[in-house]
């Protein structure tokens, strides 16, 4: 039951073996006959008409021969075709389990907004869904992560509109994002990864430019 089945690398080097071990007979046997033929000392006419059978037979061995050369390489073309149909058979289960486990480490797509400190931001998107199915979508926040210094986290006040909706096969949905901005924010570029129920494993990301407040004596 665990027995390893052989590697693809495994198969071409049986399969090169064999059809060399072919080409060896063909080649020795071929070489035989051609000596003997040559040492005979008698025209190819008076060798055909006394030995008949001994063409035959030479014929026929050649013909078994090329046969199996031919099967050799029909045989190493089935077993590299075999064996990409299964890579590809299994890369595709691979995939498919890699969609319902696997983490996800890059955003669907990215959104840019720029504010001030005290001020809302203020960004919109079209989301659609190539599903066969209605999909029942929410949108989740997670907090704001200043890309200068990781240890700074903020919980912006964040506002999805609509926030949950159910989204129709070959349907878009514009969605409203609105970001409120506490006055006393540390300015910098933030960043926040949405994710979004009904899109397993997927999420966008949101990157929000807050300048510093312009100083009003300058």
């Amino acid at each position: 039951m665990n027995e390893k089945q052989p590697t693809i690398t495994q198969e071409l080097e049986q399969l090169f073996q064999k059809t060399a071990e072919a080409n060896k007979i063909f080649f020795k046997e071929s070489t035989r006959f051609v000596q003997q033929l040559g040492s005979s000392g008698q025209s190819g006419e008076d060798l055909f008409n006394k030995q008949k059978q001994l063409f035959g037979d030479a014929l026929k061995s050649l013909v078994q021969l090329n046969i199996q050369h031919a099967s050799n390489l029909l045989d190493l073309g089935i077993a590299v075709a075999k064996r990409f149909n299964q890579s590809s058979n299994t890369s595709g289960a691979d995939v498919s389990s890699t969609d319902e486990n696997a983490v996800v480490t890059e955003p669907a797509f990215v959104l840019t907004a720029v504010t001030s400190p005290g001020e809302t931001a203020n960004v919109q998107f079209m989301l659609d869904s190539s599903k066969a199915e209605p999909v029942s979508c929410k949108l989740i926040k997670n907090k704001f992560i200043l890309q200068e210094d990781r240890s700074v986290q903020a919980d912006f006040e964040t506002l999805f509109t609509p926030q949950s909706f159910q989204l129709l096969p070959g349907e878009q949905q514009r969605v409203e994002i609105s970001v409120q901005v506490p006055g006393d924010v540390r300015p910098g570029i933030y960043i926040s990864d949405i994710r979004v129920e009904g899109f397993e494993h997927i999420f966008f990301q949101l990157n929000l430019t807050i300048n510093p407040i312009a100083n009003p004596d300058k």
